[in-house]
């Protein structure tokens, strides 16, 4: 009867065991499905993140390479702008060369002009 009451505490003891290791079989089948369904969860929000920020970058990229070619046109047009006032000035320089010229020249003709018309004169009045 002893012996009985032994093995029957022993066997209880075994089912209690029994029934301990199949709840931590549970408990460990679950946190493994959690840690799963984490990991996946981790994976997907931090390709989501990494393809916003790839997709910021390549906008970054896309506005200064548009500034770098705003940059460069404006200095583009300043060093035209720059060659145009060059050659508005050369060309106001050379149309006042000419304008003077063509005085010196008009003056020139007046004067033996009215030169050529004083010795006339003065030739038409001379005492024979």
């Amino acid at each position: 009867e002893a012996a009985r009451k032994g093995i029957a505490a022993v066997l209880g003891g075994v089912q209690r065991v029994q029934e301990g290791v199949r709840q931590l079989f549970g408990t460990a089948q679950t946190l493994e499905e959690t840690h799963e369904a984490h990991a996946k969860d981790v994976f997907a929000r931090h390709a989501k993140l990494g393809n916003a920020l790839a997709k910021q970058a390549r906008e970054v990229v896309s506005i200064a390479d548009s500034h770098r070619r705003d940059i460069d046109r404006v200095c583009q047009d300043a060093e035209v702008s720059r060659a145009m006032e060059g050659m508005v000035a050369q060309m106001e320089v050379e149309r006042l060369e000419n304008m003077f010229k063509e005085a010196r020249r008009v003056d020139a003709q007046t004067r033996d002009t009215l030169l050529e018309k004083s010795e006339n004169r003065l030739a038409s009045q001379v005492i024979p």
